[in-house]
């Protein structure tokens, strides 16, 4: 499974990465899942699918800014910081009118990258609700980014 969505993964980075150093942060989160799996709550391949990449990205993203030397690390947080807390105070406004298994799901397919069917599998539903939710949450949301820009 490692294997899988690191090779995955490592196709969509257009050759920055390997499938191995993928699986090597993937390895990890499989470790975590182990550890960490609940069976009440649910299914184990779609908790440790999550954990994986997850680890993955997390993984991704540690190295990628490690790999900055110091010098442009200190510019970029200077000027990321400010933006990001506006970014992210306007999306969790954004986020509040919709209902939790609704940003539950778009979370799994933004931040995750889950397809819709992987989605509806993990959320025990079916795709033509994921796509149904999908839409809709996308609707709301565009009409409070225009609502947001009349005021």
């Amino acid at each position: 499974m490692v294997l899988r969505i690191a090779g995955k993964m490592a196709r969509k980075s257009n050759g920055y990465w390997t499938t191995e150093e993928l699986a090597s942060f993937g390895y990890d989160g499989l470790t975590d899942a182990l550890r960490r799996f609940d069976p009440a709550k649910g299914c184990w391949i779609g908790y440790a699918a999550l954990r994986i990449r997850g680890a993955i990205l997390d993984g991704m993203s540690s190295k990628a800014w490690h790999m900055l030397p110091r010098g442009a690390r200190m510019p970029v947080q200077a000027t990321c910081e400010p933006m990001q807390l506006d970014i992210t105070d306007q999306l969790r406004a954004a986020f509040l009118p919709l209902m939790p298994r609704t940003r539950r799901m778009l979370r799994l397919m933004y931040l995750d990258g889950l397809q819709g069917r992987e989605v509806a599998r993990l959320m025990n539903v079916s795709e033509a609700l994921v796509s149904k939710r999908h839409k809709a949450a996308l609707r709301l949301l565009r009409m409070h980014k225009i609502h947001a820009m009349e005021t």
